[in-house]
């Protein structure tokens, strides 16, 4: 075999494998270096991504944070709970576009142990366990906020929560934090009007998000 001539079809091969890749679209971060993706596959966004947003505070160290993968401010994002006393940032929960607009949410700013996150409309990052991937779902922590759980209401009647010391209310529902793991049979009926007024008031009584990324 000739070698030049070997070498020679090689290369040629290689740079027409390039062409037809760069001639059906697919390029990858670098240049003239495609990115092969499997087949069927949904391609990754990399468009510009909206800021991220404070879109509730509990006190001046601990805040809810929501965290845009799109250019939309307020769709396809994540929550994180921020803590800058303790050094925590954990992500809560992956909310839907229903959840974005202002929603009441009350959290006793006198809770360290017991926090709850806002709910949605179903456990939309399903990967986290707890319900499954169906129904209304209530992210809670027990450890003040290092790790999230998911429960499900008995019922569901809105995004409204309100939450004192262990006590937990959502439209028409009361349960505690601590008995929320056994399921769905630990919830009571009971009325947001029934809720003790906070221990210590929320800087913020809303759960929102801005369209326009800013207050």
């Amino acid at each position: 075999m000739n070698i030049k001539n070997s070498r020679f079809q090689t290369t040629v091969a290689v740079g027409v494998a390039t062409l037809l890749l760069t001639a059906c679209g697919v390029g990858g971060p670098y240049p003239d270096v495609p990115e092969l993706l499997p087949a069927n596959s949904i391609p990754v966004y990399r468009g510009p991504v909206a800021p991220p947003q404070i879109t509730y505070r509990i006190d001046e160290n601990r805040y809810f944070e929501y965290l845009p993968r799109g250019a939309g401010a307020c769709t396809n994002a994540m929550v994180y709970y921020n803590d800058k006393k303790l050094g925590i940032r954990s992500a809560v929960v992956e909310l839907d576009r229903a959840v974005a607009g202002a929603s009441n949410f009350i959290i006793d700013a006198a809770n360290d142990q017991y926090l709850v996150g806002p709910m949605t409309r179903g456990n939309t990052d399903c990967s986290s366990g707890g319900g499954g991937c169906g129904g209304a779902t209530l992210p809670y922590s027990t450890d003040g906020g290092r790790t999230w759980n998911r429960a499900i209401p008995g019922a569901y009647g809105g995004y409204a929560v309100y939450m004192s010391g262990d006590q937990v209310y959502t439209s028409g529902m009361r349960a505690k934090l601590s008995e929320l793991s056994s399921g769905p049979s630990v919830w009571t009926d009971d009325l947001l009007s029934n809720f003790p007024p906070p221990r210590r008031q929320p800087l913020d009584k809303k759960f929102r998000c801005t369209a326009n990324g800013k207050e």
